[in-house]
């Protein structure tokens, strides 16, 4: 008796999709289900059972995944089979007109005929409420502007003080700046471009005044020259006539691409001469 019940419940699922053509029958099946992507922990998303066959099942969610996930779906049937989570494999995936998504799977095992039994009797008992659809997205408030900020009284700013002439008797080239030390104070010149180069020698560089006091001068050179080297430099502008100075390389330093020559005349050069590099 229980043979021939199981048989025409069978039965009555497989009349009930005529169009069917799998090699194992999907038969209707209405379970309420949970189900995580295989490994991971925390909350278990819901799902519905649509159909069910020996070789695999179809869950309606909410969401789309990529064929070949391993899913664990914990099912609510009380076969010891189902107990535990049974593992599927994504399949295929499908968007519904309702915005839900179809997804096809199939069992790590295939399921016995009583397992399959048991499900399709639950199922038969049960209707659970349907899956609520996507929810429309709801328009963003727009963003309330801030009260305008109180305004302040303008601060009234002190005037700048002008600047004080400097005395008729101070002269920056000879005095220097209040804070050199040197025993001979270096002035600052606006890049005067020179011609460089070594006494008797026809090869000359360009370089520049980078400052000079009244012993000495520092110039920015393309190329490096050792210490107490001996350097003719005279003014670019003004060609052959432009006065020439005689100094000794004291110290090099490095500045970018340029080199820094700090240099020492070998003779004091005449107020003339020295105006002309300034």
């Amino acid at each position: 008796m229980a043979s021939f019940v199981t048989s025409g419940l069978l039965n009555s699922y497989m009349m009930s999709s005529p169009s069917e053509r799998r090699a194992k029958v999907r038969h209707a099946c209405r379970l309420k289900g949970t189900w995580r992507p295989l490994g991971s922990q925390g909350v278990a998303w819901e799902s519905l059972l649509q159909d069910v066959s020996e070789t695999g099942l179809n869950l309606l969610m909410d969401c789309e995944l990529k064929r070949g996930t391993i899913l664990a779906v914990k099912l609510e049937c009380p076969h010891e089979r189902f107990a535990r989570p049974v593992l599927v494999r994504v399949a295929r995936c499908a968007e519904q007109p309702d915005g839900l998504w179809s997804v096809g799977c199939t069992f790590t095992s295939q399921l016995k005929e009583a397992e399959l039994l048991a499900l399709l009797r639950v199922g038969a008992m049960t209707t659970p409420a349907a899956l609520p659809g996507p929810q429309p997205s709801q328009p963003r408030p727009k963003p309330v502007p801030p009260p305008p900020a109180a305004q302040s009284a303008p601060v009234r700013r002190p005037e700048r003080q002008p600047r004080p002439e400097p005395h008729p008797a101070y002269d920056p080239f000879l005095s220097g700046g209040s804070s050199e030390h040197r025993r001979t104070p270096r002035r600052g010149c606006s890049s005067v471009a020179v011609l460089i180069g070594r006494p008797r020698e026809h090869e000359q560089v360009e370089g520049w005044v980078v400052n000079q006091s009244l012993g000495g001068m520092c110039l920015s050179s393309p190329r490096t020259y050792e210490v107490d080297t001996v350097l003719r430099v005279r003014p670019k502008r003004g060609g052959e006539s432009s006065p020439t100075v005689e100094v000794r390389v004291r110290a090099v330093s490095t500045e970018g691409h340029h080199f820094k020559l700090h240099c020492q005349f070998t003779t004091q050069p005449s107020a003339s001469t020295m105006m002309a590099f300034s």
